[in-house]
């Protein structure tokens, strides 16, 4: 299962897992389990992703359940 929406978006916006890692100060690695998501987000990494992307947390993480 992965957030598809935020797949699409960091398309969109023409990024590289990678680059879009590096922006918001996280490792590649952790972005991808993420956006894959193998574990779940903090609110910090759910709000440097959603600001970096020009969302809000709520529109980009809508459907993952926060522990």
């Amino acid at each position: 299962m992965s957030n598809l929406r935020l797949k699409l978006r960091i398309m969109e916006k023409g990024y590289k897992h990678y680059e879009l890692a590096k922006e918001i100060k996280m490792h590649p690695n952790r972005l991808s389990q993420i956006v894959n998501q193998i574990y779940p987000s903090n609110e910090d990494e759910r709000q440097r992703i959603a600001k970096s992307l020009g969302l809000t947390v709520a529109e980009l993480f809508q459907d993952e359940v926060v522990g």
